[in-house]
């Protein structure tokens, strides 16, 4: 019965799969807003994974430590965006983001966690990337901050909805679920990366 449940859980996520593959991180002044900051985050598999995924392997891993990570995270999120904003140049950015969706899963479906002092560092690195890619190239102006809450509050849901998640599958015996999950992730970013 268990493992029923582990494979709709896994099911849903693999739903990700159809999601666009097309780079999400277009935003131009027509764009901006705070309804926009809410959806942007919702349209790119890259950021959807990485932030679901980083909430499933801080609850998989102890959870003692998962304030912290999801303040880095979305901090250096914000820092990222701001970056961008201002037209800050970043390199490999493409890349990093797909690199992060590959590593959380691998984290996950390994099962390893990371000294406490670490995970948020490691969290906040590919954060940052993320929140540069959803801000390059906009300039700085009123509705840019609205777009900024927004990602911030959509990106928070999907760190929470990662660790609920994380915790359910945590409960399981068997280490299947988890370790299914994990993969398919790393899987997921693989292919991302041969598009970026």
């Amino acid at each position: 019965m268990q493992l029923k449940a582990g494979s709709s859980v896994l099911l849903t996520l693999m739903g990700v799969i159809f999601t666009p593959f097309a780079q999400a991180h277009m935003v131009t002044t027509e764009t901006m807003g705070l309804i926009s900051g809410l959806v942007h985050p919702l349209t790119g598999t890259d950021h959807v994974l990485a932030a679901i995924a980083t909430g499933i392997w801080v609850a998989g891993s102890g959870g003692s430590h998962t304030r912290a990570v999801i303040a880095a995270f979305l901090g250096m999120l914000g820092l990222g965006a701001i970056a961008g904003f201002t037209g800050i140049s970043l390199a490999l950015v493409e890349p990093v983001i797909a690199l992060s969706v590959i590593a959380m899963g691998a984290l996950i479906a390994l099962r390893m966690s990371v000294p406490r002092v670490v995970a948020p560092a490691v969290a906040g690195g590919f954060a940052m990337f993320h929140g540069y890619a959803h801000a390059v190239g906009v300039p700085i102006m009123d509705s840019a901050v609205w777009y900024l809450l927004g990602l911030l509050l959509t990106t928070s849901l999907l760190l929470g909805a990662g660790t609920v998640l994380g915790r359910w599958l945590a409960k399981y015996e068997s280490r299947v679920p988890v370790g299914l999950a994990g993969g398919f992730i790393a899987l997921i970013g693989s292919m991302l990366l041969t598009t970026a």
